[in-house]
């Protein structure tokens, strides 16, 4: 009787875990209220996000992803009550102080990627398309690629891009 308790609890702490991860990551989809809330900020400037250790207020940072800079873009990653996202700068001109956040995207849950990376993709040399990457810890293709296109961030589903690893951050 004791061993059939005991194995219902375990199943019931079991299907509270799993129903508290599904949850947070329905929150990070499209359409979810967590990337809701990041898309209300699309076409704010974003001057006072740019440099070590800024915040969007209301998120904080990912503990070791870094910042990625591609030409005319900034790439910074945040996270709310569990999401996380990243979010795209696009400078308008070649000064700091004159960008806006253009683009919001769902990024998968932590266990699933450890680190941001500046990527490219190209059939020959030299790369053409650049974007960013978030791969695995001790992996070396990336999990999830997104393309910088325009000032979206565009997924591409089995892309494997070249990508440069941070000296810092990994």
């Amino acid at each position: 009787m004791q061993r059939g308790k005991a194995f219902v609890r375990a199943l019931v702490a079991l299907s509270v875990a799993v129903a508290s991860c599904v949850s947070t990551i329905a929150q990070a989809q499209p359409g979810g209220p967590r990337l809701a809330e990041a898309r209300s900020l699309l076409r704010h400037p974003c001057s006072k996000y740019i440099g070590a250790g800024a915040t969007i207020p209301g998120y904080a940072a990912i503990p070791r992803f870094v910042p990625v800079v591609v030409p005319g873009h900034y790439v910074l990653t945040q996270q709310r009550h569990g999401a996380r996202v990243a979010f795209l700068f696009t400078m308008t001109d070649d000064n700091l102080d004159s960008c806006v956040i253009t683009d919001v995207v769902a990024m998968p849950p932590p266990a699933k990627a450890e680190a941001l990376l500046v990527c490219g993709m190209s059939e020959e040399a030299p790369i053409s398309k650049i974007g960013v990457a978030l791969r695995q810890n001790g992996a070396k293709i990336p999990t999830a690629y997104w393309e910088v296109t325009g000032d979206k961030l565009v997924l591409e589903p089995g892309a494997t891009p070249t990508c440069q690893f941070p000296e810092y951050g990994e």
